[in-house]
């Protein structure tokens, strides 16, 4: 969905030949390693995001919009004394 924030990890070992595309920072057949920020916290501009890695284990996160009226504060969960 446009807005929302993807990253990219290579959380298993190293990944090559990352592409993204659909997000306001595209990678083009690139190289990641383990843990390292490059494809961390992209937007995505289009409801459709391409990604692909022609080697290693490449996990995705998706974190959606919230909606317009989605509440601002944590909830605690009521008064706890």
């Amino acid at each position: 969905e446009a807005g929302s924030t993807v990253s990219l990890l290579a959380l298993h070992g190293p990944c090559t030949g990352v592409c993204i595309d659909g997000t306001r920072w595209t990678l083009d057949h690139v190289g990641l390693e383990p843990v390292v920020g490059l494809g961390v916290s992209n937007i995505a501009t289009h409801d459709a995001v391409t990604v692909s890695v022609e080697s290693g284990v490449l996990t995705v996160f998706d974190a959606p919009t919230p909606p317009p009226d989605a509440p601002t504060e944590p909830r605690t969960g009521g008064d706890r004394t």
